[in-house]
């Protein structure tokens, strides 16, 4: 995907992509894991230290073909029971969507550690939802993480 194509002449100071984030490999043709995008977010911060700044941080691990991070442990969430016939790729997704969510963490500690949690808002938002049939099956994922809540924190 053409990130910066999509994202010119809207405002932005700066853009960035896989090119400047030091990434190894494309994860899928949405980009890299999502560890380099936090990585580069921090050190954006970094480069302004004791200036407001604005971050749109684009995640994309949890777009298809939702490639899990291969260096992070692969959560059965069924157990080994066979997933929904419509499901096949509901492991592969649940399993990006905890890496986003260690992410999250990774970011929200390096925010803390630099001394700027107390001072920055970060919104998080998400942009689909209906994959897997979650608008039809309300409660899906939660049913799915309900079977392993330790991976799911």
């Amino acid at each position: 995907m053409n990130q910066r194509a999509f994202l010119a002449n809207r405002g932005f100071d700066v853009t960035q992509d896989h090119h400047e984030f030091g990434c190894e490999a494309l994860a899928s043709s949405w980009g890299c894991q999502d560890r380099y995008l936090v990585d580069a977010t921090l050190r954006f911060a970094d480069e302004r230290p004791g200036e407001p700044f604005f971050v749109m941080a684009w995640s994309s691990g949890s777009h298809h073909p939702y490639e899990p991070d291969p260096s992070a442990p692969f959560v059965d969430f069924f157990e080994g029971r066979p997933l929904p016939i419509d499901d096949y790729d509901l492991g592969r997704y649940l399993n990006t969507l905890l890496e986003a969510d260690r992410q999250l963490g990774r970011l929200l500690e390096g925010l803390r550690a630099r001394g700027l949690a107390d001072d920055t808002l970060v919104v998080v938002t998400g942009d689909h939802g209906e994959a897997f049939g979650i608008r039809t099956r309300p409660g899906a994922t939660a049913r799915a993480c309900s079977r392993n809540a330790s991976a799911c924190r």
